[in-house]
Order: structure tokens, then sequence, then C-alpha cells
């Protein structure tokens, strides 16, 4: 039940060198259990470093007093940010607090600081995949939708596309929220809703500053989507993303949030649909094992789907019975072999 002074940094250091995505504590019984998001996983703290398997709620304490939050206030939702020093390196943490009937419960996510975006061809894009998408990254107008479930790495595929505009010397702008990665070659905006500069605000302004390339982190409201859908239409490249299950969900989302089909064809240049799949681990072969930490995995690697032209067109044909992509023998897709 240690609370001892830098036990938080230990944590966060450890969760560093496992390349982990995410840190939970959750709280159990008074105490906080510590687990780490590995390869999509939970991995308790305690199997990994040099840590009791319940420590005091100080851990917490400390993280809200590091994140700048309400430490009385345990009624409501907080979020906080954190630049941490540890013997692993530098890290950004995305601090998120929330009340349980157990107690204050907190996440944070990990982003390494000093990293780049990395060009399309390091994702592990190639051949007639890569070459579409630099086709319509080249282009001066239109909607690009990054697209996948939560966590699925949309935010890495933007940066890359977005890496492809301003390496040409271009202007790029970027709407997000938060910040994540600092990148000085873009231009940033942070989303704050309690001053009201929402997606929609931010992208408004955003239009009147002359970007060659537009970056709208998420697509959350109605009002944003038909924003989006309407600088697509009026001679602005704007990549996006949105949650979606699938490709075809991720084009449907657009009409959902009120945009008529036939803007939606108009503005639709591309979609990159994307999932994250785990790497067996080749000595235990998923059992479990030193190597991998118990995770049966060995990392992860993506999957990507592209949707363009004749495709978009035939699934808005009909939005209220669309066809099943995989009736399309000319869809490509492609694995990324990169690990993470």
């Amino acid at each position: 039940m240690s609370d001892r002074e830098g036990l938080l940094e230990d944590i966060v250091a450890a969760a560093l060198t496992l390349h982990a995505s995410d840190i939970h504590f959750d709280p159990v019984d008074g105490l906080v259990e510590v687990l780490f998001r590995v390869h999509g996983s939970l991995l308790p703290a305690v199997r990994v470093m040099d840590i009791e398997s319940r420590v005091t709620r100080a851990v917490v304490q400390r993280l809200k007093v590091l994140g700048k939050l309400a430490l009385g206030d345990q009624r409501r939702a907080q979020d906080g940010h954190i630049r941490m020093q540890t013997f692993a390196g530098i890290c950004d943490l995305r601090v998120a607090v929330v009340p349980t009937v157990t107690g204050e419960r907190a996440v944070a996510r990990l982003v390494g600081v000093g990293h780049s975006a990395v060009t399309l061809s390091e994702l592990g894009m190639h051949g007639d995949v890569l070459a579409e998408v630099r086709q319509v990254i080249a282009l001066r107008s239109g909607l690009i939708l990054v697209a996948g479930r939560v966590g699925a790495g949309k935010s890495t595929t933007m940066r890359s596309l977005l890496k492809e505009r301003s390496d040409a010397g271009e202007s790029v702008l970027t709407i997000e929220d938060p910040v994540e990665l600092m990148i000085p070659a873009y231009r940033q905006m942070a989303v704050d809703d309690k001053q009201g500069w929402t997606f929609a605000e931010c992208l408004r302004a955003a239009l009147r500053q002359d970007p060659d390339c537009l970056m709208v982190g998420e697509i959350r409201d109605e009002e944003t989507a038909q924003i989006a859908v309407r600088a697509g239409l009026t001679g602005h490249l704007i990549v996006t993303s949105v949650h979606a299950s699938t490709p075809e969900q991720a084009v449907m989302r657009l009409v959902e949030f009120g945009n008529r089909p036939s803007f939606v064809r108009q503005a639709v240049a591309l979609v990159i649909w994307q999932r994250l799949v785990r790497t067996v681990c080749p000595d235990c072969r998923g059992a479990g094992c030193d190597g991998c930490r118990g995770t049966g995995s060995a990392g992860r690697f993506a999957q990507f789907r592209v949707l363009s032209g004749r495709v978009i067109d035939l699934l808005l044909a009909d939005p209220d019975s669309p066809p099943r992509l995989e009736t399309y023998h000319d869809t490509p897709s492609l694995a990324l072999t990169k690990k993470e």
C-alpha cells in the first residue's frame, strides 16, 4: 500500500518502457489498482514493476495536483495535462478523472514528447494504395475521412497525411482536442469547449486563415460535419476523422449528421478506414510468457481499407440500403507491418 515519493514517476517510466498507451488507476476497496494498456490489453502493474498490488489513493491525488485539477472536488469529471520527466524519458500525459461509487478513477494517456509525424511509407502504405492516397492528398479541395474505432491510430495516420503537404512547403492548420503532439511545421489550434471555442467555431475561424490543408481532429456533431462537408465543396482540403466500425459506416456518418447524400458524394475524396490487429507472441503462441509480459502479444499492426470515387458513389446511391463493401473487388487494402 505504498505511497512513497516518486511512485507516480516510476509508474509512468514503466509504462513508457512497455510502450503502454494508457495507465489506469482503478479504485478498489479504498485503495488503487494500477494497470497498463499494452498492445490493447490491460496488464497489472504489479507483474512488471516493483509495486504492491494496490497502492493508496495518494497516487491519484498527486496526479490531480500535477494536472492542476481541483483536489477537493471529487464529484465531477475533470481533465488535465502533465509533462513529466522520468528516468525513461519525458512524456505528456492526458489525465481524465471521474467519480465512481468506490472512489475516483483516473486514466492517463501517454503521448511521447519529441516524436514527429512519420511518412505514409513508414506507416506501411505502398503500391496502388500509396499511389491513390498521394494522388488524393495532392488535391486542392475535398474531404479526406480517416475512420476506425477508438484507439485505431487515426491521429497518427492524419499526421502522416499532413506531412505530405507540409513537406511541400504548404500551410497546414490543425484543430485538435487536445493538441497531443506539438509539430513545429503545423499551426495548431486547441479546442476549448468551456470558453465556447468548439470544433465548429474553430473550423469557421480556420477557414478564414487561408490554409492549404486543414485538419479537424474529429467530427463529433452535426454542425462540425456540415461545415466540413461544405468546406470540402468550396475549395478547401480537409482531413478529419470519424468513429466508425466499418468503411461504409464512415461515409454514412456524414449523412446521419444531416448532410445531403449528394453533398457528401461531391465532397468526400477519400476514406481511409483502419484497425489495429494484435501480433501473436512467437515464443508462447499467445499463451503468455516472460518475453511478452504475459500478454500473449508481440505488438500490433494496422490494416487499412481505402475507398474513393466509384465506391463512394455506389454507397451513397441508396443511403437507406447501401451495398456491402465486400462486393467491391477493386477496393484495395493493405497490412501495416511496422510494429508500434
